[in-house]
């Protein structure tokens, strides 16, 4: 099985679901990329959202957006994959919101390509969205079957 499926697979596997987000006011993705996105807080209110683009095999954009707090309040934003509970990539969404926040529902970064996290059946992925103060604001996990 090619490595971008299984990256895929494993993005639904850890519980996403599909939807579509135009946002107007930022520069849109790619009009064929997926979006997914995770209600994944301790206390629902922030979740993941992944976009990739089939232009880019393997590539993500990773946003911690939530619909009731202003994200931005929040960076920065330290986000780290784990496969198989060692650290498989780390990121911060970090900078000046006006270019790095859709608006208060999300701020996000390039993530990881995941064909370069070599996935394979049986592993196990998680990721988590901390603030500087070690906040959990997003976590999801799951095995890859």
């Amino acid at each position: 099985m090619p490595k971008i499926w299984i990256a895929v697979i494993a993005v639904v596997v850890i519980g996403f679901v599909f939807y579509t987000y135009q946002n107007k006011s930022q520069p849109a993705p790619s009009p064929t990329s997926e979006q997914t996105a995770a209600p994944t807080s301790p206390d629902g209110t922030f979740a993941f959202e992944i976009i990739s683009d089939p232009n880019k095999p393997g590539s993500s954009y990773v946003i911690v957006g939530s619909q009731t707090k202003d994200v931005r309040e929040e960076l920065p934003i330290y986000l780290e994959y784990f496969k198989n509970g060692v650290s498989a990539w780390k990121g911060t969404i970090d900078g000046d919101p006006a270019k790095i926040c859709r608006d208060k529902t999300g701020c996000g970064i390039d993530g990881p390509n995941f064909a370069d996290l070599n996935i394979s059946q049986g592993d196990t992925l998680e990721m988590v969205a901390t603030t500087a103060d070690g906040t959990v604001l997003a976590k999801d996990s799951g095995a890859i079957n």
